[in-house]
């Protein structure tokens, strides 16, 4: 377990919490994101948090996955992936935030901020110069959220995935160079 304040902890997500994971997903991202797909998510939450997909992810040795604890209950989940280029930074040590989604009853507390915080400094002090993340555009208090914590558009581009309505694939790559 990783403390990243007094209330906020990680949980490494293993192989075995997979039925936890998928709970806690579809708890999470639902009721918040259901309105972008035709059939309400599902499809999207099954194939990133199926059992065989989560192998996948957690073989891979770039990548850190967490469960996020908030008052001691599992609340969310944080993905990092350690080395991850991003255009026009070919020769800088990227990482990116693949991951971030938290219980709505976390809002107004600061856990968000308190996880990026930690993220980028944690990584920083492994040389790492440029965090960056994918968000949806029309998320506009999201996108606001990682403004106001130092990031900056780098570019724009459509999600390709299957099932997601038309007007909801512009996707902003927002990064912030550390210092």
């Amino acid at each position: 377990m990783i403390k990243v304040s007094d209330d906020i902890k990680l949980v490494e997500i293993k192989s075995e919490n997979q039925e936890e994971l998928y709970d806690l997903m579809s708890k999470i991202y639902t009721p918040i994101y259901e309105y972008l797909w035709k059939d309400g998510g599902a499809r999207y939450i099954d194939s990133l948090y199926n059992n065989e997909n989560l192998k996948e992810e957690l073989a891979e040795p770039n990548s850190r996955y967490y469960f996020v604890k908030y008052k001691n209950n599992i609340s969310g989940i944080l993905r990092v992936l350690l080395s991850c280029k991003l255009d026009d930074y070919e020769n800088v040590n990227c990482f990116k935030l693949q991951r971030i989604y938290l219980d709505s009853s976390t809002r107004g507390y600061g856990v968000g901020k308190k996880l990026i915080n930690w993220v980028a400094d944690t990584h920083k002090t492994t040389g790492k110069n440029v965090l960056w993340l994918e968000t949806m555009r029309e998320k506009a208090k999201a996108v606001d959220f990682y403004m106001k914590m130092g990031f900056e558009i780098h570019s724009e581009f459509d999600l390709d995935i299957k099932g997601i309505d038309e007007d909801y694939k512009q996707m902003y790559r927002l990064y912030k160079v550390l210092k």
